[in-house]
């Protein structure tokens, strides 16, 4: 199994239940956790990086895929009050305000960036 954007190793982690369960049914799971939290060669980040997820993807090397793209410039939390990072985003503008201002657009490139990585991965 491919587990992308897993996060950091924790005992609660979707891989740790799924390993579990595995075990209490006499089986075992294996599963490759991909996330840059994990390593900094795993940065989807980074088109290489990518083509090496989506060729794996192509030849059939995992029976099943988990993605859980960072929702970090995605979410309808931000913006949610005049405390919290502002909005960047809307149903207007899906890929970000144009008018942003630059490090706010850096965040949009990554997000969509993950974001278009994620589709091209469930489209394999």
């Amino acid at each position: 199994m491919l587990y992308l954007f897993s996060g950091e190793q924790r005992k609660t982690s979707v891989a740790e239940v799924l390993k579990v369960l595995a075990f209490e049914q006499g089986t075992e799971v294996e599963i490759d956790e991909v996330d840059i939290c994990r390593d900094p060669s795993q940065d989807m980040a980074i088109l290489a990086h990518q083509q090496k997820i989506l060729q794996a993807v192509e030849q059939g090397l995992y029976s099943a895929i988990l993605i859980t793209p960072p929702c970090s410039t995605w979410s309808r939390v931000r913006g949610a009050n005049t405390r919290g990072p502002p909005m960047i985003r809307s149903k207007q503008w899906p890929w970000g305000f144009p008018w942003l201002a630059r490090r706010f657009k850096i965040q949009i490139e990554v997000g969509n960036t993950l974001v278009r990585f994620t589709i091209q991965v469930l489209l394999v």
